[in-house]
């Protein structure tokens, strides 16, 4: 690089000299890649959040499609006052519906019984483990079944949506016994088909009467996240290492020898 002579002399030499002192000086040089570090850092930073956010966008809406395709299913069910079931090993009566009519025999001596929609969700939710991990639990502050008693995560949602309304979903990545699950939850209402098993508990037509948790493996969700953010380091590391050898480069003569006194 040479200063052009059609430059005026004080001109020329005082730009010459400035180059040269920049060169020579390697504190000036470590500025950029300061800055560069940190412009670095900061959007990897930027992209690690961002890629955590989309994990949780696709872990919220998998648990919400499961959690209404489980409402629809119920509310089918009980639109039709419940679906009889040949009792087996698998099914067996419900201890916990006492209603005419849940027992039938046929003629030819067959023994099927009442299937509500809360015997049916316990019944989907051992399918969707066995397949896939996923697991659906309906439950309450006030169940009939003690196994339908909420845990801690489940009842910390439940009394967020009976204190706010506008509260329509919990989401939350946890640790449980089971392992590292991301827990899903929205609240039911009761609706006048639910009086014929709940009337007695004292609820009305619109009342939250519990909900339904959603927990998904989270390995699956989230897994792949922690893989991407370290191609992420890895590309923006060699870009800082590159500026560094640049840096170095200019400290050490390389560069500096190429500018030629005026």
């Amino acid at each position: 690089m040479r200063i052009s002579s059609s430059l005026p002399d004080w001109a020329g030499e005082k730009k010459n000299a400035l180059v040269e002192g920049m060169l020579l000086n390697r504190w000036l040089w470590l500025l950029p890649l300061f800055a560069w570090t940190a412009l670095v850092a900061w959007s990897l930073w930027l992209t690690a959040a961002s890629i955590t956010e989309h994990s949780h966008r696709i872990g919220r809406e998998s648990a919400r499609n499961m959690f209404d395709m489980v409402v629809l299913t119920r509310s089918w069910n009980a639109r039709h006052g419940g679906l009889y079931a040949r009792i087996s090993e698998k099914v067996q009566p419900n201890p916990y519906l006492q209603i005419p009519g849940r027992d039938i025999e046929t003629g030819d001596g067959d023994r099927f019984t009442l299937i509500n929609p809360a015997y049916m969700t316990r019944q989907l939710s051992e399918l969707a483990e066995q397949k896939n991990g996923a697991l659906f639990h309906i439950t309450s502050l006030n169940p009939i079944r003690p196994a339908n008693r909420a845990d801690d995560w489940e009842t910390a949602a439940l009394r967020r949506f009976e204190q706010d309304e506008e509260t329509q979903e919990v989401v939350e990545r946890t640790t449980t016994e089971r392992g590292d699950l991301f827990r899903y939850m929205a609240p039911l209402t009761t609706k006048k088909p639910c009086l014929s098993c709940h009337a007695e508990q004292g609820y009305e037509i619109g009342d939250i009467r519990g909900g339904i948790s959603v927990s998904l493996p989270a390995q699956p969700i989230f897994g792949r996240d922690a893989e991407r953010i370290a191609i992420w380091q890895l590309a923006t590391e060699a870009c800082r290492c590159l500026a560094e050898e640049f840096m170095d480069l200019a400290a050490s003569g390389r560069i500096r020898d190429r500018v030629q006194p005026y």
